[in-house]
């Protein structure tokens, strides 16, 4: 199943770019295992079964609570990971470093130069499962380890 999956990939995209990316995938891997070994970055982290980012907080004089999830299977251009910071950015609760790790977050998960936005060039080509497919591979590759 997963080799005809690999095929299929690579018939879609093309050899050359298949390889590109599976070097890049391996790479930010590598990047991405430490950080979930840290965590988080900032309020925020990765949660390996959801595939969510999250973000905790304390509001007020309450607990820390679970506040905001970033779907990241949703992020299949540049334009809505854009969205989803400025979703963020318009939040009473976020604050200039919650903005700034989240972007970091996406960075470190997604590749945003690499895989989105390299050069002011939309990469994803309008794919539907173009992020789904990213942090599938890193999530299948942290659960081999």
């Amino acid at each position: 199943m997963e080799d005809k999956l690999s095929n299929k990939i690579k018939d879609d995209l093309g050899t050359d770019l298949y390889e590109d990316l599976e070097e890049r995938l391996e790479q930010r891997h590598k990047r991405v295992e430490e950080i979930i070994k840290r965590g988080k970055w900032g309020n925020w982290r990765f949660d390996l079964r959801s595939k969510l980012l999250i973000i905790s907080k304390v509001l007020g004089d309450g607990p820390i609570q679970d506040i905001y999830e970033v779907a990241l299977d949703e992020c299949n251009s540049s334009a809505q990971i854009l969205d989803w910071i400025a979703q963020v950015s318009n939040k009473t609760w976020a604050s200039r470093e919650d903005i700034g790790y989240l972007v970091m977050a996406f960075d470190d998960l997604l590749g945003l130069q690499g895989a989105f936005c390299g050069g002011g060039i939309e990469a994803s080509n309008g794919r539907n499962d173009y992020a789904r497919r990213i942090i599938d591979a890193i999530v299948e590759s942290i659960n081999r380890k």
